[in-house]
């Protein structure tokens, strides 16, 4: 683990130690991919299936919901893997790194805040990204293009950085 100057080594000290704690949790980074690898695949294959549908997707609404649905299902399992990771992080810091069963088991009410905090971020970013995020990245993308006048743009090219003609 590296060291930037003695004292407090700030935020690369921290992802230093990140890192360190990670490879020391192996079995729990595998429990959090094995987790949330199956929501992430139906989400690309619910991706590709509204890509390919295009403008028939509306008449196959049906299906399109039943596989949303399965991705909610399937999106409890990956927020299950993340808590379990968490707490194994948590345990790892401690300095406690083996793998026990009883790692297994999160209390109800820890998973209940768990999945309510990952729903309301779920909802405030798909709600503030057609409401906020969307436009203001609109604004800031008509402030990156160069304001051009009708009839001036030529000659406003080929006379830049000379100097006026006496007249």
């Amino acid at each position: 683990m590296s060291r930037v100057g003695r004292g407090d080594g700030g935020a690369v000290q921290l992802l230093d130690e990140g890192i360190d704690l990670v490879t020391r949790l192996p079995a729990w980074v595998a429990a959090l991919w094995l987790t949330a690898l199956p929501c992430r695949f139906l989400l690309a294959a619910f991706i590709v299936e509204l890509v390919n549908e295009g403008t028939r997707a509306p008449s196959h609404g049906r299906y399109l919901l039943a596989l949303s649905y399965l991705l909610l299902l399937l999106w409890l399992p990956s927020l299950y893997g993340r808590q379990l990771f968490v707490r194994a992080c948590r345990r790892g810091m401690g300095g406690e790194t083996a793998v026990h069963w009883s790692g297994l088991r999160v209390p109800l009410r820890e998973l209940a805040g768990a999945v309510s905090a990952a729903l309301l971020v779920e909802l405030l970013f798909w709600g503030l990204a057609f409401t906020f995020v969307v436009p203001a990245a609109m604004v800031v993308g008509a402030l990156m293009i160069p304001p051009s006048r009708p009839g001036r743009g030529r000659r406003s090219r080929a006379t830049a950085g000379s100097s006026p003609a006496p007249g």
